[in-house]
């Protein structure tokens, strides 16, 4: 596979990749700007392919579209990368990719996904060959993308990825992850990082509230009646990212409600949960 596209640009830079754009290996130049004192170069994996299930050209196909942006070079920290990369191809391609580098784990990935794909060629062909209707074996797809997003603090480093795949029936599904990395240690922050113990009460009261709030209404029965499930069995979920004035979190498909509904984000002001917060 050829791959393409470097730019460098600090820690702080937004970059907005537009999900439609995974067509093709293209250059993009990026302006470069010193605002931290950590300068990243991110490099840019880009996959599209279609692969036949057979030679018959009117057989489904599967479409598989990668845009895979990693940090390739952190100045003077080899280690603090190696961290990094890890959790950006643990992200995107799952815990079995972790060991790999971004190049390999892309590859990788890719060829497993081709394979998986063509091994159901023979059950195609079965099934054909008895005079089963075939419409159900129709094209399918896979999308994944990272996303660097803009962060709260000049040594935390946010970034999401976006997984979106269908493989027939009336929808497909779509997956959002948030992730933040603490700079100074390469690890990943989680919820027992920010918050004191004990926190999942009050922090669900305010997740509660804010859905209240941001659909203006003022009783939790009304959320289900909006179409949310029962909101006793809310749980935060790990899934947040730290912004300049609080935390957002993200819930996914039927986490908290139904498919039609989409990723549903929840922001919540550092000043409401002041009291569960360690800093």
């Amino acid at each position: 596979m050829n791959y393409s596209q470097k730019f460098l640009f600090p820690i702080l830079l937004v970059v907005t990749l537009l999900s439609t754009a995974i067509t093709s290996c293209k250059r993009t130049t990026k302006e470069t700007v010193k605002q931290s004192a950590r300068t990243l170069v991110y490099d840019s994996l880009v996959v599209n392919k279609s692969i036949a299930l057979t030679n018959d050209t009117s057989g489904p196909v599967n479409k598989l579209a990668i845009h895979f942006v990693f940090p390739s070079s952190i100045k003077g920290d080899s280690m603090l990368l190696q961290s990094v990369q890890k959790q950006f191809v643990e992200a995107l391609f799952g815990a079995e990719y972790a060991h790999f580098k971004p190049q390999e784990a892309t590859d990788n990935f890719y060829k497993k996904y081709e394979e998986d794909y063509l091994a159901t060629a023979s059950d195609y062909n079965k099934a054909k060959a008895q005079g089963f209707e075939m419409q159900s074996w129709g094209n399918t797809f896979q999308t994944m993308r990272t996303d660097t997003l803009p962060s709260s603090k000049p040594d935390t480093l946010s970034f999401c990825a976006y997984v979106e795949n269908y493989n027939g029936g009336a929808h497909g599904s779509h997956h959002t992850g948030y992730y933040n990395i603490d700079l100074k240690t390469g690890k990943p922050i989680k919820e027992s990082d920010i918050f004191k113990p004990g926190y999942e009460a009050e922090l669900k009261k305010a997740i509660i509230h804010q859905l209240l709030a941001v659909n203006k209404l003022t009783r939790p029965e009304e959320l289900i009646e909006k179409g949310f499930f029962d909101l006793n069995d809310l749980k935060p979920n790990n899934n947040f990212l730290i912004t300049k004035d609080g935390i957002t979190y993200g819930f996914n498909e039927y986490e908290i409600a139904p498919y039609y509904m989409g990723l549903i984000k929840v922001h919540i002001a550092s000043s409401s949960i002041s009291n569960i917060l360690k800093r």
